[in-house]
Order: structure tokens, then C-alpha cells, then sequence
């Protein structure tokens, strides 16, 4: 079984999203008309890194679920409940089906994302209070490292970034214009949607 090299990301912040970005170089931090899905990236081949990782706690069933894409193409999902580990399983993806994942991060400006866009994000959407919350939902989380990210004016070296939503699918549902949100919501999906093809007996 192959070895977990990320730490689980037991990261506990205030209010309904959060962030570390840790850039070297940056130039233009201010919005730029250039389109999302025009960004560019590099990432990291080293099979220790971590580019993306997504973990999504709680919920009525207790589930801890994690996805973690490395730099050599592995994708890792894990599972426990109540403690009790369930399994792992590996994917091995190719180059393009990397960028095919952490393009649906980046074209929702999850490399982008900063502590002031938390409140500009709140007053825009939920008039200045905080995000509605259930009380039995789950909470997803997402890390992203890119070696380098470019966009237009924009450029960020490295980008370690965090951000997480409780209930992503519940809110994305009362805010459908917050396009991080929308990226959160697709990634919890991709892993979610591997998991059913584990529950339905498919091979993963």
C-alpha cells in the first residue's frame, strides 16, 4: 500500500473560508481583466509534493474523506469513519489529466485567493453576515501548490494556498455567482465521484 506522504490538514480558521498563500514574487496583486482560464501554471514532479489535496470532515455518518494529487501523477484517495481507517486507493494519472484537475482550481481563482477577499466576498453575497451553515453538514477543504502561476499582470511564486466552505453544496446553491466557491464545490465532486465507483463495486 502505497506510503500517505501529506499530513492530514487538521486546519481550523474563522469564518466560512480561509488562506495561507506564501508568495516569493509577486507583481500586480490588483484584479486583471485577463480571464481566469487564461492562466498559466508549473508544477511540481517531486512524488513528496503535494499539488492538491482535498479533505472533507463531518457530516451525519462521521466520514473523513482525502484526495491527494502528488507531482508524480499519483492521485490518493483515503477514508475512515469514527476513526476507523476504510482504505486507500491510487490512481495513476498522466500529465494532461493532472492539469485537467488543478486547471478546475485555477479557473475559479482558488491560486488567487487572499485573506481580503474573505470580507469582499461576504458583504457581495451575504450582506455583510456570516455564510449560513448546517449544522450536520460537512466541511471541504482545499490546498493548492503551484510551483508558479501567471496571469496577465498577475504572477505568484510559489502559490500554497487554503481555503474551505462548510457546506459547499448547499451554499453553492444559494450563491451561485462565487466562482471559489463553485471550484471548491467541483473538486469535493471529482472526489465524491470517484468514491461511488468505489461503492458500486466499480474497479478505481
Amino acid at each position: 500500500m502505497p506510503k500517505k506522504f501529506l499530513p492530514k490538514l487538521l486546519v481550523s480558521f474563522a469564518g466560512f473560508c480561509s488562506l495561507l498563500a506564501v508568495p516569493v514574487f509577486v507583481w500586480g496583486l490588483g484584479e486583471d481583466p485577463t480571464p481566469l482560464t487564461e492562466a498559466s501554471f508549473t508544477l511540481s514532479s517531486d512524488p513528496t509534493d503535494a499539488i492538491l489535496s482535498i479533505r472533507s470532515t463531518g457530516g451525519l455518518r462521521g466520514t473523513v474523506s482525502e484526495m491527494n494529487l502528488y507531482g508524480d501523477g499519483r492521485l490518493v484517495l483515503s477514508r475512515e469513519q469514527h476513526g476507523n481507517f476504510l482504505g486507500e486507493w491510487v490512481r495513476e494519472l498522466n500529465f494532461e489529466e493532472m492539469r485537467r484537475l488543478v486547471r478546475i482550481a485555477t479557473d475559479h481563482g482558488l491560486a488567487e485567493w487572499r485573506p481580503e477577499k474573505q470580507e469582499i466576498r461576504q458583504r457581495e453575497l451575504a450582506g455583510g453576515q456570516p455564510l449560513p451553515r448546517l449544522i450536520d453538514g460537512s466541511r471541504v477543504e482545499v490546498r493548492l501548490a503551484l510551483k508558479s502561476y501567471e496571469r496577465g499582470t498577475i504572477r505568484l511564486e510559489p502559490v500554497i494556498s487554503h481555503i474551505s466552505f462548510n457546506t459547499p453544496s448547499f451554499l453553492v446553491q444559494k450563491f451561485p455567482g462565487y466562482q471559489e466557491l463553485q471550484g471548491v464545490r467541483q473538486l469535493s465532486k471529482e472526489m465524491y465521484d470517484w468514491i461511488r465507483e468505489i461503492n458500486s463495486g466499480e474497479k478505481p
